[in-house]
């Protein structure tokens, strides 16, 4: 798979056992002075720190995808180190002393990367075309280069470059 397609299947995992029912039952009953056997208590410690595992193991590797990532626009940089630096922050917020300087190490590192490598790329914009026409004659008109039809095909899923649908709003790359 691409970095990209890594990327969005880790981003699935970034909050793994957030909403674990046992981990809060036993927490919240632990915090109303509700006495728990040792069974419970280590069934709800295993839980959390399996989604603690999890959570950590899913952002370190998602870093290390969006560092193999070339990124097609500054939008795409910007969204993609937004959620990741969010994820990071949000698994900062219940971290330990230790762990926590790893992160933040690792969002800062992210948030670096993907701003000097997102910088100088072109940005996301949205065009409508008046009239069903070629790919080739919009990107002519918009670009004054027939070349890039491929990537205005490309970017918006068409299936027929020949009749591009007029009045449809279509996403290009503008410097």
């Amino acid at each position: 798979t691409s970095p990209l397609d890594a990327f969005r299947s880790l981003a699935g995992l970034f909050d793994f056992g957030a909403d674990d029912s046992v981990v809060a039952a036993a927490a919240t009953a632990q915090a109303n002075g509700v006495l728990l056997t040792p069974a419970r208590v280590q069934l709800a410690d295993n839980r959390a720190a399996v989604g603690t595992l999890t959570r950590r193991a899913a952002l370190t590797e998602a870093a290390r995808a969006v560092g193999d990532m070339d990124f097609d626009s500054y939008d795409q940089a910007a969204q993609v180190r937004e959620q990741l630096a969010g994820a990071l922050d949000d698994e900062m917020m219940t971290a330990a002393d230790e762990p926590y300087q790893a992160l933040s190490a690792l969002r800062v590192a992210v948030i670096r990367d993907t701003t000097e490598r997102g910088a100088n790329l072109a940005h996301i914009s949205y065009i409508t075309a008046p009239a069903t026409l070629p790919a080739l004659v919009l990107a002519h008109n918009f670009y004054g280069d027939a070349t890039r039809a491929a990537d205005i095909v490309a970017r918006n899923d068409i299936r027929r470059p020949g009749f591009v649908p007029g009045g449809q709003q279509l996403e290009v790359l503008v410097s």
